[in-house]
């Protein structure tokens, strides 16, 4: 008995566990934590920041441990004048200097103090880590743009199937009706036929509704990097109610990704250029050296003479002045110059057109809203419209013409209210997108 209960209980709890409604809220939130190109995006912002912290280094002390060991089988010979040791002028003799043997150790350390080229790509690198932060956002963006796309399609789809669900299940009643009726010799054989086709081609639109919502699953699965098995639902509550909505008056804040990444590029530019003149200013570094070495007549491997090894240290100064590098880096300055100019005309551009596209999403949203009213009120009057004629046709009061005359025309109504219902969401998201506000709309 106990097992069956277990039972039971599992068979019950399958249906929540393998199918999971979503609401887009819900969808853009996983989206932003497994969608793959997001996750790209992130790995090439953390990669950045590897390379900053890479550049950074090149500022801290710089120290290596060296050791050599050499051995001459012949110890090369140098050739010195014979006077310096009271020969003869002009005369030269063969001398060997050294020990056959050589072995030392010592640490080397280098400590740069001043390099204009590297402070200023410190900056550079910070102003890029900065563009890929929002190169990030700009990805997250996309994904929820899409994803609400989708969303709202699905919604679409649901709707238009409700719709097409409901008209069979009515014009297959009344072909039942008439079919009654043709068997009493009451109904003709054109309206069982008329019927019938209608029938068919609203089955035929239902199952291409059907395709076509499988393949938007599909999508939004990948989206939200989903098993594709997986079996998910959208929240569909509420898709045949009045558009809870207001229009929009515009004149808001526009925050968008693109002008800040722009404006990022442009003062990345203004480095470059400040970088290019800097290649004419001297560098400073400090150097410094410790060793130890020792020698040997012979082959003796770590062994040296008299057990003794000789000590040798070192500190300086490094100074490199630039000269002339035959106009290379004013040219380089010229360069750079110019693209400064091209991304500054560019961020005009992109200023009026950012203007253009949310004055076209304001007007597009206030006329996609007065439109799914009406059509709103448009269906209920059809449905009504229908209805009565239902009755009428059963009671034998008007004819199978005026009824799918009425049936057209309502799923004509049907359509135009699902299309200005989809419409209107996506002229909000068109708005959202045009002023940078769908992250902050949805998270």
């Amino acid at each position: 008995m106990k097992n069956i209960v277990i039972l039971i209980l599992l068979v019950l709890a399958v249906p929540a566990w393998a199918q999971q409604s979503y609401t887009l809220e819900q969808c853009i939130k996983l989206a932003m934590e497994q969608n793959l190109q997001i996750k790209t995006s992130q790995y090439n912002s953390d990669k950045f920041a590897a390379r900053k912290s890479e550049a950074t280094s090149d500022y801290l002390p710089q120290v290596d441990i060296n050791g050599n060991y050499s051995y001459y089988f012949d110890i090369p010979t140098q050739v010195i004048p014979a006077e310096a040791f009271g020969g003869p002028p002009g005369q030269y003799i063969p001398a060997q200097f050294g020990l056959k043997q050589t072995i030392s150790a010592g640490v080397d350390a280098t400590q740069l103090i001043y390099n204009q080229q590297l402070i200023n790509g410190l900056k550079m690198l910070s102003t890029g880590k900065n563009i890929t932060l929002l190169q990030v956002v700009k990805t997250k963006e996309d994904v929820a743009y899409n994803i609400s796309v989708t969303y709202y399609n699905l919604e679409n789809v649901y709707l238009q199937s409700k719709y097409a669900a409901d008209n069979i299940a009515t014009i297959g009643k009344l072909r039942g009706t008439t079919q009654t009726l043709f068997d009493a010799g009451l109904a003709g054989r054109s309206d069982l036929d008329r019927l019938s086709v209608t029938l068919n081609n609203i089955q035929s639109a239902y199952d291409n509704l059907e395709v076509a919502k499988v393949q938007l699953y599909r999508y939004l699965k990948f989206l939200m990097n989903l098993d594709l098995n997986t079996t998910i639902t959208i929240d569909t509550s509420g898709l045949t109610q009045r558009p809870d909505a207001q229009l929009l008056q515009g004149g808001g804040e526009v925050d968008r990704t693109e002008l800040r990444l722009l404006n990022n590029q442009i003062s990345l530019l203004n480095l470059q250029k400040k970088n290019a003149l800097a290649a004419y200013l001297p560098t400073l570094a400090a150097y410094g050296s410790f060793s130890y070495t020792g020698y040997n007549p012979d082959f003796k491997f770590f062994q040296t003479l008299n057990n003794d090894y000789y000590r040798a240290s070192l500190v300086g100064l490094s100074l490199s002045i630039p000269i002339f590098d035959g106009l290379k880096s004013k040219y380089q300055h010229d360069q750079l110059k110019w693209d400064y100019r091209v991304a500054e005309t560019n961020l005009q551009l992109l200023q009026g057109n950012i203007n253009i596209e949310v004055a076209r999403a304001v007007e597009n949203y206030n006329l996609q809203y007065q439109q799914s009213i009406k059509l709103k009120d448009n269906l209920d009057l059809a449905t009504r419209v229908y209805s009565d004629l239902q009755n009428r046709y059963q009671q034998g009061l008007v004819g199978i013409a005026d009824l799918l005359t009425s049936e057209s025309s309502l799923r004509e109504a049907q359509n135009n209210f699902s299309g200005a219902s989809i419409k209107l969401k996506l002229a909000l998201l068109e708005y959202e997108k045009a002023t940078g506000t769908i992250l902050n709309e949805n998270n």
